[in-house]
């Protein structure tokens, strides 16, 4: 905090100009440290970028995109622009060595001057740079607005005296903010250069595997079939014949076993592989949503959607067939027995006479007592009303559980429903 003398209050009085802004170039970090930390996070964006852009893309280009989000821009103020607002007396703190604090009336300016670069260097402690005597920026403050608030005490100084310190402090606020600058180009030189070498130093890295792998001949190495989540060439075309119905019904349409099981095991493939992946633990429910809508159209003719809606509800999946529903998906999050309780009810109020053929998809992120999580989980599905029990005539694959369930409206009618469990890994 930073203080004045006020003669007409006695020579061993402060006055207390501001409080509660953000002082300048004072108090706070090293300059130096703070720039070092953001060319830390410069050169770590560097090394985390995909490899296929940096082996084919433009490098000054690449370092100017992360220089638009780490980078630090240098400070600039106008000071032609600059406002005041009236001469104004203002409650004040007046601290004395022959007593406690007392507010008194002191009449100040307000000068309102706005700035441009970036806001964190105005509470750095610029290198080298020790004031002698009373700091000559003491009054001056930083707003959230991009502006400066600049404090001058006017008492019973002339009009002159106070058009001085005006002056003044103009002349220091050039002073301070050139020596800022000068340390921050000089650092922007050296970082933008670090990070081009480091990027074209992974691209040779790149492009020599490239070549590598062309010279070798050796094809690359394959998971094990069972962990890969297959993409056709051609995908597979959902085939929904019509079942004759007695009594003179309309036909019903299902969806064939074949397509249902292959479905479903695509699904229950991405959830092994999403179980490997740590980023997939700070993914949302949209998100998980999309990344498997995006691995369904790439094997099925049939139009997947997501957010559509179906009979009473809003699904997470769907996959269509001439307009008909072929396949119904819900996602969730595990929060507990009546979370997933809550679920099925709600995958069961989506499901129309036509729909035969459902999975629920549930993600646990919980890190503790997983096989227990499990165990709960199936139990809470076995014992729904509406649950007939596993599917005899299925067994589980990893992370896939068949369930028969009756619709909610005609209990002659069954419903397959997949549930598919998928522990996400939080990573260290």
């Amino acid at each position: 905090m930073r203080t004045t003398s006020d003669p007409q209050l006695g020579a061993t009085a402060r006055l207390i100009l501001q409080t509660g802004l953000m002082s300048i170039f004072m108090d706070g970090e090293l300059l130096s440290s703070f720039l070092a930390g953001r060319a830390s996070d410069a050169l770590t964006a560097a090394e985390n970028l995909d490899a296929r852009r940096i082996e084919g893309g433009d490098l000054n280009e690449l370092v100017g995109e992360i220089w638009e989000r780490i980078g630090v821009e240098p400070l600039s103020f106008s000071w032609a622009k600059k406002s005041s607002g009236r001469v104004s007396e203002k409650p004040t703190a007046i601290h004395s060595s022959e007593g406690p604090p007392v507010r008194r009336m002191v009449a100040s300016l307000e000068l309102f001057v706005p700035y441009a670069g970036t806001r964190e260097l105005w509470s750095k402690v610029i290198d080298g740079v020790v004031p002698m005597g009373q700091y000559p920026l003491g009054g001056v403050r930083v707003l959230d607005d991009e502006q400066l608030l600049i404090v001058f005490y006017v008492g019973d100084k002339e009009d002159r005296e106070i058009v001085d310190d005006i002056a003044r402090v103009e002349q220091h606020l050039n002073t301070y903010v050139g020596w800022c600058n000068e340390r921050v180009q000089v650092w922007t030189t050296t970082v933008r250069g670090e990070l081009h070498d480091r990027l074209e130093r992974r691209r040779r890295i790149v492009q020599r595997g490239s070549a590598l792998d062309d010279a070798l001949g050796i094809p690359i190495h394959k998971r094990p079939a069972n962990e890969q989540i297959p993409v056709p060439l051609k995908r597979m075309s959902l085939k929904v014949p019509a079942v004759s119905v007695s009594n003179g019904g309309q036909p019903d349409h299902v969806l064939e076993e074949e397509i249902y099981e292959d479905v479903v095991r695509t699904i229950d493939r991405l959830a092994v592989a999403m179980e490997r992946t740590s980023t997939a633990f700070g993914l949302n429910e949209p998100a998980i949503r999309d990344l498997i809508l995006v691995v369904l159209n790439a094997n099925y003719d049939g139009q997947a959607v997501g957010e559509a809606f179906n009979a009473d509800g809003k699904t997470d999946i769907l996959l269509r067939w001439q307009g008909r529903v072929a396949f119904i998906g819900e996602c969730k999050f595990w929060a507990g027995p009546q979370s997933l309780t809550d679920a099925v009810d709600q995958l069961l109020s989506y499901i129309t006479w036509r729909d035969t053929k459902a999975a629920l998809v549930v993600f646990i992120k919980d890190r503790k007592d997983v096989g227990a999580i499990i165990k709960s989980a199936k139990t809470t599905m076995e014992s729904h009303p509406k649950c007939e029990g596993v599917d005899p005539a299925r067994t589980e694959w990893d992370s896939c559980t068949r369930y028969i369930l009756r619709k909610p409206d005609d209990d002659d009618r069954k419903i397959s429903v997949a549930l598919i469990l998928v522990r996400l890994y939080a990573g260290k």
